[in-house]
């Protein structure tokens, strides 16, 4: 019998959430002959260097992006009322959401819930894992091979800015790294990224010709970054808002596509792991 995608997608969340236990179950440690009424080794904070060792950081970045039909997430009341939208600063959540974008943090306690939903809209999923030593950036793809695309976005002092893009795929760029002084914290910072194709002639005078030039340039949205502090035992959630179904909105460009029958929205949803390693200090080596 075939498995559904999302019984797969649970499995993957839980292994990685299962690393942080493994410590608590590990049972008692054996006995060194020691009283029992000695003090406990002091716990390091990251980066924390004492008697020449260190506590590194050790990060890892599960990702998973699903479709769904459109309105499923964005429309969906239900889905978001176990959401944690106020982890955003207003500002940024109010900016976000009038380009098209909703953002928020969920317990992991909660997935059972999430999880039944999705699977009753037909999610589809491709997943990814990122790991890194202190931090890690991550590019995402989310609509490749566009021939052409206007998109208009509001910024923080309510300006429109927009402009056409041709030959140009869509991507979020994702930095992640753990907070040094809130053990099991991390932070996330989201930059939506167009790459386009500029092509132009230049001419030459030593050839005396024209040359037809083709540039790959990306243009980071700076305006509409997203940033926010992930709890213990957390995931993000990136989706499109009710405002997405204006085409030419963030929105709509980057978390919408075209499915064989129906339209579709991409659904993001980051989980982050943070643990340590013991290392021994370049001075101690």
């Amino acid at each position: 019998m075939v498995k559904h995608w999302l019984s797969g997608c649970t499995v993957g969340i839980a292994s990685l959430f299962a690393v942080a236990l493994l410590e608590s179950c590990a049972g008692p440690a054996a006995s060194s002959g020691k009283s029992a009424h000695a003090p406990p080794p002091p716990q390091l904070l990251m980066g924390e260097t004492v008697n020449g060792v260190t506590r590194l950081p050790w990060l890892q970045l599960e990702v998973f992006q699903m479709s769904l039909p459109a309105g499923a997430i964005s429309r969906n009341d239900d889905f978001w009322k176990h959401v944690e939208e106020q982890r955003l600063d207003p500002a940024t959540y109010d900016l976000l959401l009038k380009n098209g974008v909703r953002v928020g943090v969920a317990p992991n306690d909660d997935w059972e819930y999430f999880r039944e939903i999705l699977e009753a809209n037909h999610a589809q999923t491709t997943s990814g894992v990122a790991t890194a030593n202190g931090g890690g950036t991550v590019e995402l793809s989310m609509k490749k091979s566009v021939p052409v695309e206007d998109i208009f976005y509001l910024d923080d002092i309510g300006e429109l800015h927009g402009r056409t893009y041709e030959h140009c795929e869509n991507l979020l760029g994702i930095t992640f790294w753990p907070e040094p002084r809130h053990p099991g914290e991390v932070r996330l910072a989201v930059s939506p990224t167009i790459r386009s194709l500029r092509a132009y002639f230049q001419f030459s005078s030593r050839d005396n010709e024209l040359a037809d030039i083709h540039e790959v340039r990306p243009e980071y949205l700076y305006d509409l970054n997203m940033r926010v502090v992930i709890p213990p035992d957390s995931f993000m959630v990136i989706a499109p808002s009710r405002d997405s179904k204006w085409s030419t909105t963030l929105g709509n460009t980057f978390f919408h596509i075209d499915g064989q029958a129906e339209q579709l929205e991409q659904v993001l949803i980051l989980a982050p792991h943070v643990g340590s390693r013991i290392g021994p200090t370049a001075a101690a080596r």
